[in-house]
């Protein structure tokens, strides 16, 4: 495993201030730069958002929101690609904090199956999925 993406959901679908926080990480520097968060958060975006999606998603585009390190000038730069932009700047956390304001039907969609490895039970993967990258 390189790294991870994650969506948090906070509150339900149905309330106002419903949203949906993602979040990446590419723990092992020699992957990082080539083009695979950019992939991963599209492909878990897309899946989010589909109408074709498990319950609790999907999730309207307009809930998605991240909060960065204000000195994490890559990360801020893929969230923007991706049709991010910064909302507020939150000085005591030195964060800032982006929505999606872009066109979603720009993003990699992709096939999620299930999936178990051999040495963790069926429970683990319960509230998500996995993405695999190449061969896994």
């Amino acid at each position: 495993m390189i790294g991870d993406v994650n969506l948090f959901l906070k509150g339900l679908p149905n309330e106002e201030d419903f949203e949906a926080e993602v979040e990446i990480m590419i723990a092992e520097p020699v992957y990082r730069g080539r083009g695979l968060g950019l992939l991963a958060l599209q492909l878990m975006l897309s899946y989010a958002t589909s109408p074709h999606s498990s319950p609790p998603l999907p999730i309207s585009p307009t809930a998605l929101v991240c909060r960065i390190g204000e000195s994490n000038a890559r990360s801020r730069q893929l969230f923007e690609k991706l049709g991010f932009v910064m909302t507020k700047k939150v000085d005591v956390f030195q964060e800032i904090e982006l929505r999606f304001r872009g066109m979603p039907d720009h993003w990699v969609a992709g096939s999620v199956r299930p999936y178990v490895h051999s040495e963790y039970n069926s429970d683990w993967y319960h509230s998500g999925f996995l993405v695999f990258l190449g061969d896994s």
